[in-house]
């Protein structure tokens, strides 16, 4: 049984975390060749990546499919999850505010901005 396994070849579960997490890489990527900063994340990303969906592949193999679902799940959905809550929460805050009580807290922002200068 071999440990580093084509991605074509490892099970569902690591299939789908290697090709989401993949796109996120090459999304890292481009970001940082649009920013012009130098790409050392993405290719440390990819490799935990790939090693991890290895990781998965193999608690496939050993029988162990459905942690291998939950690992998976965690790390994708648990994520989602708390975006969700935290734009919830400020989403409340700011839309509680009228037009005029937000236009007067970006003022005060700016004018504490241009003072510190």
């Amino acid at each position: 049984m071999v440990f580093f396994k084509n991605p074509k070849d490892m099970c569902t579960p690591a299939q789908i975390y290697f090709y989401i997490t993949a796109l996120l890489v090459f999304a890292t990527l481009v970001f940082d060749m649009i920013t012009l900063t130098f790409p050392y994340k993405p290719v440390f990303h990819g490799a935990i990546v790939f090693i991890w969906a290895c990781c998965l592949a193999w608690m496939c193999d050993k029988g162990y499919k459905t942690v291998s679902w939950i690992l998976v799940s965690l790390f994708t959905i648990l994520p989602t999850i708390i975006i969700l809550l935290a734009l919830v929460v400020l989403g409340v805050t700011f839309g509680a505010m009228s037009k005029e009580e937000r236009a007067q807290e970006y003022q005060k922002i700016m004018s504490k901005e241009a003072a510190m200068q």
